[in-house]
């Protein structure tokens, strides 16, 4: 423990002889320290964060072959012959263009 108190009382020794030092080493502290809380932040709100729904680890998308959406006719053969299931819904995502402002915008949309 004598180690550690010698060592920074050597440290606050040393920043109170180069103040600009001492500067620039809190500074790029307090970016590093504040830049991984906001990446962390973010990280764990999207990626870490359980769905806002009831057992979100029982939910399961379905692709028409794999690769795209399903057809309104084969969604209704499935929820009609679907034993595994509890329930089944569809959506569609689709683009719209924003023209009210000065430049269009395309969006994208689901229903």
């Amino acid at each position: 423990m004598s180690n550690l108190a010698q060592d920074l009382q050597h440290g606050l020794r040393m920043f109170r002889k180069s103040r600009g030092a001492a500067a620039i080493v809190v500074t790029a502290l307090a970016l590093g320290i504040g830049a991984n809380t906001a990446i962390f932040s973010m990280v764990s709100a999207v990626l870490l964060a359980p769905l806002p729904y009831h057992e979100p680890d029982r939910l399961v998308t379905l692709l028409n072959r794999g690769t795209g959406p399903a057809s309104p006719a084969d969604f209704q053969d499935w929820r009609a012959e679907a034993r595994s299931f509890e329930s089944i819904a569809t959506a569609e995502a689709w683009f719209a263009n924003l023209t009210w402002r000065e430049r269009p915008e395309q969006i994208v949309a689901c229903t």
